[in-house]
């Protein structure tokens, strides 16, 4: 159950960091990068930015919240293993008290917490595999606006 908890905040967490990725990246010669984003204040989504940069990351909307895969072509998958162990470190010490988190870090971790966040995670050929879904509606329409803003997605069907 601790390790479903760690794996469902570093998924809420890479969601919460997402729109950092959505930008075009500035050059150095920019006037723009002086508003390019800033690192996050948050131990949780700094790991999780180095996560999201070591892999392409999809995600897929499902009614109640979203499925998320972050792969990686056998050159990079070496360094996206290190960076989810990395990520996996910061998240224990999040779940131990020990993290500075922001708002919606916190929030997703008390949801899961509470039993309002359920997660499924798994590694697979290239990479890694979650879900993470919601009953309570609010919160589920919660987790599906911030993955607008983590990668573009597709579309849950409708019946």
């Amino acid at each position: 159950m601790k390790r479903l908890l760690l794996i469902a905040l570093a998924v809420f967490a890479t969601v919460s960091v997402g729109s950092a990725f959505a930008a075009e990246p500035a050059k150095k010669d920019d006037k723009a990068a002086a508003a390019a984003p800033a690192a996050p204040d948050c131990d949780m989504c700094k790991a999780n930015m180095a996560f999201m940069k070591a892999g392409k990351v999809q995600v897929y909307k499902l009614d109640n919240g979203i499925i998320t895969v972050v792969t990686a072509d056998a050159k990079g998958l070496p360094g996206l293993k290190k960076a989810a162990g990395e990520m996996e470190t910061e998240m224990k010490t999040a779940m131990d008290g020990k993290a500075k988190l922001d708002e919606n870090c916190q929030k997703m971790l008390d949801n899961m917490k509470a039993g309002k966040v359920f997660m499924g995670h798994g590694e697979i050929k290239d990479g890694f595999a979650s879900a993470t879904m919601s009953n309570d509606p609010e919160i589920a329409k919660g987790i599906l606006e911030m993955a607008d803003k983590m990668a573009p997605a597709a579309p849950a069907k409708k019946k």
